[in-house]
């Protein structure tokens, strides 16, 4: 009897009221997701963002179905129980903290139109089309030197998309034995008319990265940020210690006791060895031309991050997007926040660390300075650039 009435009822609804009942069904469910993911990650959200999201229209086609469905077959081929959660909110969950957080909007921008902070709008029917290509711009470093800060501004662009991880593909053994196809596949989705930019700022010093990347590209292009040699060597001590301080372990040794060794500054300590940029930019010249290369001045970056970013632009041939409005002071942090629209964004908090950097003496960073000297020379003509980079200001 209960069987036949249902029956009825369906008969009476039809096809268009089950289409309906399902949209409805999708939307309740990718709506629960969405605050899951949201409360996993201690990301606040507030009641607009939610109602501003809601009141989006859900568009079903094929391209969506198609591109929801590549989606899922890359969330269910990864090996950490986590890996979903970051694919949807850019978090990486660290001792139940989480950093480099999406809001609920740009979740939405991410998944529906392949970048985080813009909506990219098309009036071609084929440029709706995402795949996953390998990149053709790299950020190879170097590490400490504002890669993140950089990455972070690109990811602005409409015709910029990144992985929101860095991928270590070309410096660990592992991961590169996996072949092409599995880099491919950890980069995001795109459209025909945007570039993928991959960040691992590990790559500049790793010796077999520059002709792997070539086997790879002989084409690509290469971004290398850099900052003051002196400045990039603590900032890498801070981070260490920071690291150390939160094992329990005992108190970390000394700076001077680190960057010294018989009176003498140590150039086989490994914060030393990277700031030496000149040594690793010869490895890479070695395999692709200077034309390639664009070399990124972080202490402008702090300074003046427009300028920056506009050099960029016309480096890799992107359309006229940056404005003077899409960077803001923020006083409390002490650095530039980037602003798009009525959003805005500042870098995690376990940036710009400035209360933890140690008492160095004068005498110290003059020796550093000196050390680094006869380097910088080098490396202002291997880039054709004279930086400022005889004081510490």
């Amino acid at each position: 009897m209960l069987a036949t009435m249902t029956c009825r009822k369906f008969k009476r609804v039809g096809i268009r009221g089950i289409n309906k009942l399902v949209l409805l069904v999708m939307t309740i469910l990718m709506s629960f997701a969405l605050m899951v993911a949201l409360s996993v990650t201690k990301t606040s959200v507030t009641l607009d963002e939610i109602r501003q999201i809601r009141r989006q229209p859900l568009k079903v086609d094929e391209n969506t179905l198609a591109y929801s469905h590549n989606l899922l077959n890359d969330i269910s081929q990864t090996d950490s129980n986590n890996r979903s959660m970051q694919v949807l909110t850019g978090t990486i969950l660290n001792g139940g903290r989480s950093t480099g957080r999406l809001k609920l909007k740009e979740i939405y921008n991410l998944v529906v139109h392949g970048n985080a902070y813009q909506e990219v709008s098309t009036n071609n029917k084929h440029e709706h089309e995402r795949v996953k290509k390998l990149p053709q711009v790299i950020i190879v470093g170097v590490r400490k030197c504002g890669t993140r800060a950089l990455i972070n501004m690109l990811g602005m662009h409409p015709d910029i998309v990144r992985p929101l991880n860095e991928v270590h593909f070309f410096d660990f053994d592992d991961n590169y034995a996996k072949g092409l196809e599995w880099y491919r596949k950890q980069m995001p989705f795109s459209h025909k008319n945007q570039i993928t930019i991959e960040k691992t700022p590990a790559y500049f010093t790793c010796k077999k990265t520059p002709e792997r990347v070539q086997r790879m590209n002989v084409s690509v292009k290469i971004i290398v940020i850099v900052r003051q040699p002196t400045i990039r060597v603590v900032s890498d001590y801070i981070q260490a210690v920071v690291k150390h301080n939160n094992k329990d372990k005992p108190p970390f040794k000394n700076f001077a006791e680190l960057v010294m060794d018989n009176g003498k500054v140590d150039q086989f300590y490994k914060p030393i060895q990277t700031s030496i940029y000149c040594v690793h930019l010869s490895r890479w010249q070695q395999y692709f031309n200077k034309s390639q290369f664009h070399i990124v001045d972080g202490d402008a970056l702090i300074t003046d991050p427009y300028k920056e970013v506009k050099l960029i632009e016309q480096f890799l041939g992107v359309s006229d997007y940056y404005s003077p409005d899409n960077f803001y002071y923020n006083e409390t942090k002490g650095y530039y926040c980037l602003r798009w629209g009525k959003e805005s964004r500042c870098l995690g908090e376990n940036k710009g660390r400035k209360s933890l950097y140690p008492n160095i003496s004068e005498p110290l960073i003059a020796r550093m300075n000196e050390f680094f000297g006869p380097y910088n020379e080098i490396f202002y003509n291997q880039t054709r650039h004279r930086f400022k980079w005889e004081t510490i200001t």
